[in-house]
């Protein structure tokens, strides 16, 4: 599944105090606007993190989605999609190659049935700075 999005529609959550860049920013950000979490955030900020960030984003009505970076990590991938965070980056970095393309699979079968976009290559980002 590839993300439907234009390299002017994806921003990198990089800073610390994002929620207070936004705040100052969100009229810099247009509706349907992606924000792509810092990198393995299941093993960082944790996949609560997350979902407290996405229903902080759903709150300015502007169809504002998260893509939680997962990296490498299935379980964290997995546990991303049941949450039914909005769309999931998952690179499959630390597995064997030759594992890969079916867990790849499976995952993209399971994002598919919640509507969660699965994407396997990280998108292009614009800098928050």
């Amino acid at each position: 599944m590839s993300l439907d999005v234009s390299i002017e529609t994806v921003l990198p959550i990089a800073q610390p105090d994002f929620l207070s860049w936004l705040t100052r920013n969100s009229d810099q950000c247009i509706k349907g606007q992606w924000f792509i979490s810092p990198p393995t955030v299941g093993r960082t900020l944790g996949l609560g993190w997350a979902q407290a960030l996405q229903d902080q984003l759903a709150a300015y009505g502007k169809d504002w989605r998260l893509l939680a970076d997962c990296g490498g990590h299935a379980g964290d991938a997995a546990t991303a999609i049941g949450l039914g965070l909005p769309g999931i980056l998952f690179t499959g970095i630390n597995l064997d190659k030759t594992r890969l393309p079916a867990i790849a699979q499976r995952l993209s079968s399971m994002a598919e049935h919640r509507g969660v976009v699965f994407i396997t290559d990280p998108p292009p980002t614009l800098s928050t700075a």
